[in-house]
């Protein structure tokens, strides 16, 4: 959803994403966003039944 808002600019850094978010809506609505500061393992992927909910 973010790189839709962003109209195709590169999140490069933090601070972009941040202030990207700051304007973001969906209906009306802001996002509650969480900052996670994980990595994630490469080639881990949802299952199809995880896709759906």
């Amino acid at each position: 959803m973010l790189e839709n808002h962003g109209n195709g600019d590169i999140l490069d850094s933090v601070d972009k994403m941040l202030s990207l978010i700051k304007i973001m809506t969906w209906k009306g609505i802001r996002p509650i966003i969480y900052f996670l500061e994980k990595s994630f393992e490469k080639g881990i992927r949802l299952t199809k039944k995880n896709e759906e909910i």
